[in-house]
């Protein structure tokens, strides 16, 4: 899991020239109170010479793997209303437009978003591409499980004799609680 991650987080961060940081914030988390952003890449290699060893695209051709690999990136986020996204590609390959396209339609620009928000670098580079989204995250659910978890360790009491013994009480607990509480409901209310 942590290799996935990783890898989505170097494809927004590690260009050849560095992000401009601000632009990103501002693209993605307009909003003080929603600040969780999903981070996908896919990355376009052409096959070696003589080797069984390819990208993991559905295709090999590098225009309708691009393609293909894009659909498969957008098909990983869940389906909800985007308050902001950014598009990084990179390298070079011929069907860029369309597939910028294909994004287009799966995250339309914002309303209050006044020009579209993408960024490319060297086309010296392998072919990549990276969707930044907010709105559109995995983590709420994964927020609410945790929730769900801690809840019920609380209602058992379980290990709050080691919190309270640090000066941590269940009123700390249950502030954390209703921040957690207010982001989901938050997110749930953009969706």
């Amino acid at each position: 899991m942590n290799k996935h991650a990783a890898a989505d987080w170097l494809g927004l961060f590690l260009e050849n020239r560095s992000i401009e940081m601000s632009t990103l914030i501002t693209q993605v988390c307009p909003m003080p109170t929603a600040k969780l952003v999903d981070v996908k890449s896919v990355y376009m290699e052409k096959k070696l010479h003589g080797s069984r060893i390819c990208a993991v695209v559905p295709s090999l051709d590098p225009d309708s793997g691009a393609i293909d690999a894009t659909k498969q990136l957008l098909a990983s986020y869940s389906s909800s209303t985007s308050i902001g996204r950014h598009i990084i590609y990179r390298g070079s390959f011929s069907s860029k437009d369309k597939i910028l396209q294909t994004i287009e339609r799966t995250y339309p620009l914002p309303s209050w978003c006044l020009s579209p928000s993408t960024s490319s670098s060297l086309s010296s580079l392998p072919a990549s591409i990276t969707v930044c989204s907010n709105g559109q995250t995995n983590a709420i659910s994964l927020i609410n499980v945790f929730l769900r978890r801690a809840r019920k360790q609380l209602d058992a009491k379980a290990y709050l004799h080691w919190y309270e013994r640090y000066g941590i009480d269940t009123s700390d607990f249950m502030n954390a609680f209703e921040q957690c509480e207010q982001i989901v409901g938050e997110y749930d209310e953009l969706s």
